[in-house]
């Protein structure tokens, strides 16, 4: 399913080569989760989450097709960019310490 996930979003978007999709597995359920350039959030989620929504409903047609017993995918979409500055968040003091030096404003 991870495959059928990245050809469609490569078709929609304008930077395909910023797609990037992760599938990780748990008891009773698959989670995969879609990253794209920001730029091109709008083209995979489309008009009032048609497009998204339609993806999904592709994802339950090819897991119903696949197994009888295999449990419904869950799909999460996001940019590539969010995930580094939630990566950046999740590492600490020292990556927020950093981003301050940066910006120059330390008591942010």
């Amino acid at each position: 399913m991870k495959e059928l996930v990245e050809y469609i979003a490569k078709s929609l978007v304008d930077q395909p080569e910023a797609v990037v999709v992760t599938e990780e597995h748990s008891p009773g359920r698959t989670v995969l989760s879609l990253k794209v350039a920001q730029a091109d959030m709008g083209k995979v989620i489309g008009k009032q989450g048609r497009i998204a929504q339609a993806i999904r409903t592709l994802l339950k047609v090819a897991a119903t097709q696949s197994a009888a017993s295999a449990p419904q995918p869950v799909l999460v979409i996001g940019s590539v960019e969010d995930a580094e500055k939630s990566h950046a968040f999740t590492t600490g003091a020292a990556a927020r310490e950093e981003e301050d030096a940066e910006d120059g404003d330390p008591d942010r």
